[in-house]
């Protein structure tokens, strides 16, 4: 569970280092609006898919939080 806080945590900080809403993360990752604020609340696990998204639109190495 610990793992899932950290990937949500880094996934915050990017978007604050970037100056970025979760919309903008949204569109640029590919996932849902509404999917990706549950995401950022922890209201909503995050899938396989979900973290492959996630890794690219960070513009992290694919195997970056495996």
């Amino acid at each position: 569970m610990g793992s899932v806080n950290s990937i949500r945590e880094e996934l915050l900080a990017y978007m604050n280092r970037n100056q970025m809403i979760h919309s903008h993360f949204a569109e640029l990752s590919g996932i849902n609006s509404g999917t990706l604020s549950r995401i950022l609340k922890g209201n909503h696990p995050i899938s396989m898919a979900q973290l492959v998204a996630i890794t690219a639109g960070m513009k992290l190495p694919e195997d970056y939080f495996f």
